[in-house]
């Protein structure tokens, strides 16, 4: 009854974190590691990534009746993506911690989130704004869900207790600790918790993490370890519970009743997956198991049915995304069923008109942004070959600059060279004239010897009477008038010669 539909390969080396469904079965999502990846079941080699967060994507939804897509990551932030080929997104930072589990609510106009931060928080999905918090778990909360009516929410937390909460009066109206033995609960109940906990305690697993409503708003489940646990939220006692996995239920997801016709106790069927690979049906309603199916070479991490029921998804660790039929949708006759037909057809034709749109619009964008990136470019090249233009103006103009400088050195050096060569010309002339008067000197001296007129004083001459030497010193003064004249004259004319 129950056979491999369709597998996917994410074709990333990243296990498959969690899964889930278009409401008419068309796209399957999957998250590997940070990227968010959406198969299409109508065309199946088509499939689409889109990356915006910055860690490991740990819940995904699929919005009941819009192509609209919510993720929670460890990055603290909410994203809601528009699966088409733009891939757009908004995001906020909802909380403080981890974002365990995102859920989107049956009307359609609210998204309720919870994280590591101990809270659980509502959000508008229009504007992704915040709308109320609910607060009383004392550790992480690890799942969170709405009832099929909305009116209620169902959480799960570290804290080894499962808290429902009233949307409208926002406050904690059940409490169930699931460690403690309860009015109702057997022995074996017990024994089974031992058990799971003896599985699981050397990896600290023991503790909560899923819970879901079902379809009818009477049943909850609750996975504790490898135990599977089910509630009735009327009266708070456990109406059944299964242990037939070895290692720890990630997830747990009752099938929902829809009007593709389903029997009344198809509500009643829940599904689990756990790290022993095996995905497990279950009949609450006669607390039975009644199929089991080794899904994946590692541990399954996250499952859930169809909107139809038809079908069941799975990611695991090996990052498949695999997708399962669980028997035949039951055949619809009359007008509504040719209805619904007809609206899924035009719904598969709207959607590829608008993907076609869209790949125009891409298509037009990229050529427009080639445009201006070629325009871009020659305006930058413009400006780098003006830049260059400037560049050499500047370089000639400082290198004519150090030429004129460096002439003007040599003028000036040239000019210094000169003025000292004149300097030692007058020098040279000054010690020749002062020679020549020394030399003119000296031989107007020795004609005055050779003359008589001027005693030698090394010659012993005798005493001359007082008349006598007046007479001798005026014939010495006009002698030497007389040679002081000739010797100006021929300075003089010398000086003429040489002008």
């Amino acid at each position: 009854m129950i056979k491999l539909f369709r597998c996917f390969s994410g074709k990333l080396k990243q296990k498959c974190q969690c899964v889930t469904v278009h409401p008419l079965g068309q796209q399957v999502v999957g998250a590997h590691g940070s990227n968010l990846t959406v198969f299409n079941l109508i065309v199946p080699l088509r499939a689409t990534r889109y990356i915006g967060h910055t860690d490991t994507i740990l819940s995904c939804d699929y919005h009941p009746s819009k192509r609209l897509i919510a993720t929670g990551s460890e990055d603290k932030t909410i994203r809601l993506w528009v699966p088409d080929v733009r891939g757009n997104s908004i995001y906020h930072h909802a909380h403080q911690a981890a974002v365990q589990s995102v859920n989107f609510s049956p009307d359609t106009t609210s998204l309720v989130s919870c994280s590591n931060d101990k809270s659980i928080k509502t959000w508008d999905v229009d504007r992704l704004a915040f709308k109320s918090s609910f607060l009383g778990h004392r550790n992480w909360v690890r799942d969170v869900k709405y009832s099929p009516c909305g009116r209620m929410i169902a959480s799960c937390s570290d804290d080894n207790t499962v808290r429902v909460w009233d949307t409208r009066m926002g406050k904690e109206v059940n409490h169930i600790p699931v460690r403690i033995r309860e009015r109702g609960e057997t022995r074996a109940l017990a024994a089974a918790y031992r058990h799971a906990q003896a599985l699981e305690s050397a990896h600290g697993l023991d503790i909560p993490s899923s819970v879901d409503i079902s379809g009818n708003g009477v049943l909850l489940a609750c996975s504790v370890g490898a135990v599977v646990n089910v509630w009735d939220l009327r009266t708070n006692d456990s109406v059944c519970y299964f242990t037939s996995h070895a290692q720890r239920v990630n997830r747990v997801r009752f099938r929902k009743p829809s009007d593709w016709g389903q029997a009344s106790g198809s509500s009643e069927l829940l599904m689990s997956c756990s790290n022993d690979g095996n995905v497990c049906i279950y009949d609450c309603k006669r607390s039975v198991l009644k199929f089991t199916v080794t899904a994946h070479s590692g541990g399954v991490c996250d499952c859930c049915w169809s909107g139809d029921g038809s079908r069941f998804i799975t990611g695991g660790e090996d990052g498949m995304t695999m997708v399962w039929d669980f028997g035949k949708k039951t055949t619809r006759t009359g007008r509504k069923a040719r209805t619904r037909v007809v609206e899924e057809e035009e719904m598969v034709r709207s959607i590829e008109k608008e993907e076609e749109e869209l790949r125009m619009q891409e298509e037009i964008q990229r050529r427009e942004e080639e445009r201006r990136r070629e325009e871009e470019i020659q305006r930058r090249e413009e400006e780098r070959r003006r830049e260059e233009e400037i560049l050499r103006r500047e370089e000639e103009r400082r290198r004519e600059e150090e030429r004129r400088k460096e002439e003007e050195k040599l003028r000036i050096r040239e000019e210094v060279r000169m003025q000292e060569e004149e300097r030692k010309l007058e020098e040279d002339r000054r010690i020749m004239q002062e020679k020549r008067m020394q030399e003119e000197k000296m031989h107007i001296e020795e004609e005055l010897y050779t003359g008589g007129l001027m005693p030698n004083v090394q010659e012993e001459t005798p005493m001359t009477p007082l008349s006598e030497l007046v007479s001798i010193m005026q014939m010495f003064h006009k002698s030497v008038s007389d040679r002081l004249s000739k010797i100006e004259e021929r300075l003089d004319v010398f000086e003429a010669q040489k002008k």
